[in-house]
């Protein structure tokens, strides 16, 4: 351990500690010789950005400085996660135009059919490197499906011919702030990644053309969470309940899948003799979403009732089917990937939360709207409009209180978790520490044998006077 600085700002001091030192315990050491009034381990951060993606300005629905009210207060929200790239998001549509300039580095890729191991969907035969073979590689039943399936046209090229698609995709997965030969591309993705640095990844399902038959819909959905999907959007809907459609939700979000199932609510809101939410939306295991206009007012076509989650914008700038762009997606179908986008996120920060606890996070944290008029629930704005900033700092800033073991928890790099004074811990298999750790004074934490402790390079430890740390 050596003196790493000299004294600054009148009492502060950085110590080195050697690498195969234990810095938990140094830390314990040091507080507890009554010497300093509080010690930490050093912090990092980073230079805040806005993304060159240069229809960024024109994105009024995610810029926190280019509406008011803020919408989604994506500047903030992007400083706790831009997506993580073991996510996967599942849009079920049209197709996706998969090689689109702002989508292409963020395609789910099916590992058993990538045959040449690049990652990227290489659709020619392997004897020239690429990744057909013809062959059933994942005993799936789908040969070469290699970012999804066309269920409409029964193979393996989901290609959008139609738009609706491609547009739902790049409001949750267009790359952000993704510089490529030397320019700066389209618009950013509410779950994009930035820079050279991938987001959530985009796996396509294509169940129609305009239209889509309800057993296209549900094999879609039994594929996603049979192959991993985390997070599944339908910006789709029918007046009819179709009983397997409802049983492939039911079983994409039960165990062991527990996917969050994401719908549009509907654009029927003008209809006399029912606005009503349509199906899937109108299935209490989804998250409804209507849509909104740039002053937070429900948009007139957008279908409403008790089962209404919440509210997102609508008429927004994304990708086109021609390789392009357009500024006017409208419908609840805009609406949807939104929320899909921030349901992406929660679970980059939190992989194993319960699909319930994510539409709770999202339903608490959105935005009492005036039309709400002060209620909590209201039928044409659900518990709100989505606040994507609101949403990631609930989930990252953590406390523990009481007695409590764990196995195995984990502080990931996004998280502020505080452990309340008083408590008691036990680990049994391993803390590890790569966000933020606040130790209050009076804490016990007992570690089992064998079981470890990591902090992260980047890692920002606090220890309070007063906490007992075990080993064994």
């Amino acid at each position: 351990m050596n003196l790493a600085s000299s004294r600054y700002l009148s009492g502060y001091y950085v110590i080195s500690i050697a690498e195969d030192q234990n810095p938990f315990q140094v830390a314990s050491t040091l507080s507890a010789s009554g010497e300093f009034d509080y010690i930490r381990f050093d912090g990092h951060g980073e230079f805040l950005e806005i993304p060159n993606d240069p229809l960024f300005p024109q994105q009024w629905n995610l810029g926190q400085d280019l509406a008011d009210p803020p919408m989604l207060d994506m500047l903030d929200a992007w400083e706790l996660s831009t997506g993580g790239n073991s996510v996967i998001l599942a849009v079920l549509d049209s197709g996706v135009r998969y090689d689109h300039e702002d989508l292409d580095e963020n395609l789910w890729v099916n590992p058993d059919e990538d045959l040449n191991g690049n990652g990227r969907p290489d659709f020619f035969p392997e004897g020239q490197g690429g990744d057909l073979d013809g062959d059933d590689n994942d005993g799936n039943g789908m040969v070469d499906d290699l970012v999804g399936w066309d269920y409409y046209d029964s193979d393996n090229i989901p290609h959008d011919s139609y738009g609706h698609g491609t547009n739902v995709a790049g409001i949750a997965c267009a790359q952000t702030d993704n510089n490529e030969n030397g320019s700066y591309r389209g618009i950013a993705g509410i779950a994009g990644g930035w820079g050279s640095q991938p987001g959530v990844r985009l796996m396509v399902l294509r169940a129609g053309h305009g239209e889509y038959s309800a057993s296209d819909l549900a094999q879609s959905i039994e594929y996603a969470a049979l192959n991993g999907a985390d997070v599944i959007n339908l910006s789709l809907g029918s007046r009819t309940d179709y009983q397997d459609v409802e049983d492939a939700i039911n079983a994409a979000v039960n165990p062991p899948y527990n996917v969050v199932v994401v719908a549009s609510a509907g654009n029927n809101g003008e209809d006399p003799e029912d606005p009503s939410l349509r199906y899937p939306a109108k299935y209490s295991t989804t998250i409804a979403v209507g849509a909104t206009d740039e002053s937070d007012i429900r948009r007139p076509y957008s279908a409403y009732g008790h089962g209404l989650d919440v509210v997102a914008p609508a008429h927004v700038p994304t990708t086109s089917m021609d390789g392009g762009y357009t500024n006017s997606f409208t419908g609840t179908s805009a609406s949807a990937p939104h929320v899909a986008g921030l349901a992406a996120l929660i679970r980059s920060i939190h992989p194993s939360m319960e699909w319930q606890d994510v539409r709770d996070l999202i339903r608490n944290t959105a935005n009492k709207v005036d039309g709400m008029n002060g209620q909590d629930f209201h039928e044409e704005y659900g518990y709100g409009r989505i606040n994507a900033a609101r949403a990631l700092t609930e989930l990252a800033i953590v406390s523990i209180s009481g007695v409590h073991t764990f196995d195995v928890y984990n502080v990931c790099d996004y998280q502020i978790l505080t452990i309340d004074s008083g408590s008691e811990l036990t680990i049994t298999e391993a803390l590890n520490v790569e966000g933020t750790l606040i130790v209050e004074s009076g804490v016990s934490i007992v570690f089992a044998d064998n079981a470890q402790f990591t902090i992260n390079g980047n890692a920002n430890v606090t220890i309070e006077e007063g906490v007992h740390v075990t080993f064994g």
